[in-house]
């Protein structure tokens, strides 16, 4: 399942599901708290949010990995063998999501 499949299962009140239909004030039936859309009536928001918690952290700085970098290793040629591997780890891991 990509992200943007466990994005759709939101709330479609929820600004990150990619089908996303404003609110309207002045509509209170349309109310998020007191929801009735298909995915708040069947728990899928619900799964979709617990599922969101449990992804790995993905937007990790270069300052975080030159920062855990300088933390762990002590020789140059290590440190920048450290970084590449990290940068490249971050990007396979936004690929998979």
């Amino acid at each position: 399942m990509t992200k943007e499949q466990i994005l759709s299962c939101l709330c479609v009140y929820d600004e990150r599901n990619p089908y996303y239909l404003p609110f309207d004030e002045d509509d209170l039936s349309r109310k998020p708290t007191d929801c009735g859309c298909d995915n708040c009536f069947y728990n899928r928001n619900k799964m979709a949010e617990f599922i969101l918690s449990q992804l790995p952290q993905q937007e990790i700085s270069d300052e975080e990995i030159e920062k855990a970098g300088e933390r762990l290793v002590d020789d140059e040629y290590e440190f920048n063998a450290f970084i590449i591997g990290a940068k490249w780890y971050r990007e396979k891991i936004k690929q998979k999501q």
